[in-house]
């Protein structure tokens, strides 16, 4: 997923104390360029960045960043980010039935713990333990 969709925080944008950290990883992203080329990987990768987005929105998460395949997102309750990892997975998989030829897979990873805001991303031992 691209990181240019994802522009860079302001510190008072990133939610403080305790939150949900959520990472988002498409599985062997490189061999979906090798199937189907540059043009039908972005599709593809543009298909389900949208998704992902759209569903951020309605669990009000914070797109911290983007990674290139995936997303870091934060939320300021654990319960939101779950709701959010499970509506996202169903996404996925309904995705995947209607583009049997284009299937993806994506790991999703949660953490619940304190954040340091530096620099619009968020560091410490809650992000870097997902």
């Amino acid at each position: 997923m691209a990181d240019e969709l994802v522009g860079p925080l302001t510190e008072s944008a990133l939610p403080e104390g305790t939150v949900t950290i959520l990472f988002t990883d498409l599985v062997d992203s490189t061999k979906l360029y090798q199937q189907h080329g540059d043009d039908g990987a972005n599709l593809i990768l543009r298909e389900v960045e949208q998704c992902a987005h759209e569903l951020i929105d309605r669990h009000r998460g914070i797109v911290v960043k983007g990674t290139g395949d995936g997303l870091m997102v934060a939320f300021q309750s654990a319960r939101r980010g779950v709701a959010y990892a499970r509506e996202l997975q169903l996404a996925v998989a309904d995705r995947n039935r209607g583009h049997p030829a284009q299937q993806v897979l994506m790991r999703i990873g949660l953490h619940t713990g304190e954040v340091v805001a530096q620099s619009g991303d968020l560091h410490g031992e809650t992000v870097y333990i997902v």
